[in-house]
């Protein structure tokens, strides 16, 4: 069987190394020598520390699908988050749902409290609320307004507002002087109409909405053409309840205003 030499590299040719011969050894590559101590294992991957130093790093198998995402926009997708709001400017109103539609709720229900979600970025602090009033109602009629926490589950959760009675009985906006500041997250916002025997102030509604949070339909199947912008709670003819009790799908709700601090 003929011999078999090592191949060795003479000024970019490969050739065979003569029989008896030796070649000189170089100096190894620092960086090379540090990468092939690592002890390398699965879901690991290698990153400097320092000049020809090396360790090793955790890369889980979920890392690993927000590595390969080829944008924000699919980033964003996979961390299931989204862009935030700009801040609420100091001295400006601001209705709480922004809705492509708005209509009137008349009839509404005498205690019946409507909350619509709303979700805040930031921490803010309100100096007034209020709402529209677009039929009068009778002499004395009343709006309370109300803002509740969320429980955790996408439910209104205890007041953090409760603004005590404002008249409705005539048409236009009406506002309560408050003074409170807003946790971030998700908040609930609407308000109920009080003190009526007969006729009941009709309010500006929300319509056509997708609210920010999913909305629970209840427990059976949701009747054709049923529609939830919020929740309702019923039997509120004084001072709020907290926590509510008893909560339903709102089909409508009032569309309320708030004057950030």
């Amino acid at each position: 069987m003929a011999e078999r030499r090592p191949l060795v590299t003479f000024g970019g040719d490969v050739q065979e190394m003569p029989s008896g011969d030796t070649v000189p050894l170089t100096t190894l590559d620092a960086t090379l020598t540090a990468l092939a101590g690592l002890a390398t294992g699965a879901n690991q991957v290698p990153y400097s520390t320092g000049a020809d130093t090396f360790s090793q790093a955790a890369l889980t198998a979920y890392a690993r699908t927000l590595l390969d995402d080829a944008n924000a926009a699919t980033a964003r997708q996979t961390l299931g988050v989204r862009i935030a709001n700009p801040p609420l400017q100091a001295g400006q109103y601001y209705f709480t749902a922004s809705p492509g539609y708005v209509t009137t709720l008349g009839g509404s229900g005498v205690g019946s409290l409507r909350l619509a979600p709303w979700v805040l970025d930031a921490p803010v602090s309100l100096v007034r609320i209020g709402a529209e009033v677009t039929t009068a109602g009778e002499v004395g009629a009343k709006l309370r307004l109300a803002i509740y926490s969320d429980d955790g589950t996408g439910e209104p959760g205890t007041v953090i507002l409760d603004s005590g009675q404002v008249a409705a009985d005539a048409v236009g906006s009406v506002e309560v002087v408050i003074s409170v500041t807003l946790p971030a997250g998700i908040l609930w916002i609407g308000a109920v109409i009080q003190n009526v025997t007969t006729t009941q102030p009709g309010l500006r509604a929300i319509s056509n909405w997708t609210p920010p949070v999913p909305i629970k339909a209840g427990p059976t199947v949701p009747a054709a053409g049923a529609t939830a912008v919020g929740r309702l709670s019923t039997g509120q003819t004084g001072a709020l309840s907290s926590p509510l009790s008893g909560l339903a799908p709102a089909g409508l709700a009032p569309r309320i205003f708030v004057k950030v601090a």
